[in-house]
């Protein structure tokens, strides 16, 4: 700002943000500090305006968003384990989490990482999502769901409340596990020709999802973009 100006940072009513004070700009610097309640939305917007003699002299609108308290730790999937093969149509799978909380499990395959991260909300409707998935008084979860055949990977996230409606009411996502599903090899009657191999497209006989089943958390619909993004990030630096 300009030398000898005052500074103010107020919010979009026209409030100084608590904590703050009217900053003085010395060479051409100016910093204050506001302070946040814990149950403050996570966007955040300010007016940022500089007087100058008693008279305005600038002003911008700053748009950032607060750190996330996730209520809970992230929870973990313990099965499949990393590179696992399951043969058949179904998968389990089971980790741990804070007693009687909710289990939101998010799978993905491997192959459509970046498709879908970016199309995460639009991808994913499910007509008839699956019970919520809780977790029992030792800590445990567990979950069996059809797929086809193919790649993925999964992550889990977990909350307090079965539908939560703030991004910071949600836990960081676990570690992403990636595994592979192969179909059951088909009885074959001796002399009878051997059957076409399964069709090991995207298509989730659970969900009817082409590609990505969201299971769980109704918020994952919210989230699913930066859930994947973690998943991205941590296979990069793995490989």
């Amino acid at each position: 700002g300009t030398d000898g100006s005052t500074v103010n940072v107020l919010d979009t009513n026209g409030d100084r943000v608590p904590g703050t004070t009217a900053a003085v700009v010395t060479g051409g610097q100016w910093t204050t500090t506001g302070t946040y309640a814990d149950d403050a939305a996570v966007a955040q917007t300010v007016n940022v305006n500089q007087v100058t003699g008693g008279a305005g002299r600038g002003e911008e609108t700053v748009n950032f968003t607060l750190p996330v308290n996730t209520v809970l730790g992230a929870p973990s999937i313990t099965s499949p384990t990393e590179g696992q093969t399951v043969v058949g149509d179904r998968v389990t799978f089971t980790g741990t989490g804070e007693p009687g909380a909710y289990i939101g499990l998010l799978t993905v395959p491997t192959a459509a990482l970046d498709e879908v991260s970016a199309n995460a909300r639009a991808a994913a409707e499910p007509a008839d999502p699956a019970d919520d998935i809780l977790v029992d008084e030792n800590g445990q979860w567990s979950v069996t769901l059809a797929f086809a055949p193919n790649a993925y990977t999964t992550v889990a996230i977990q909350s307090t409340v079965p539908a939560p409606t703030e991004v910071d009411q949600i836990s960081a996502p676990s570690e992403p596990v990636s595994f592979t599903l192969t179909a059951a090899p088909a009885a074959v009657a001796p002399g009878a020709a051997t059957p076409p191999a399964a069709n090991a497209g995207n298509s989730l006989a659970s969900t009817g999802v082409d590609g990505t089943a969201f299971i769980g958390l109704s918020a994952l619909l919210m989230l699913g973009g930066a859930a994947l993004l973690v998943v991205r990030k941590r296979r990069a630096q793995l490989s």
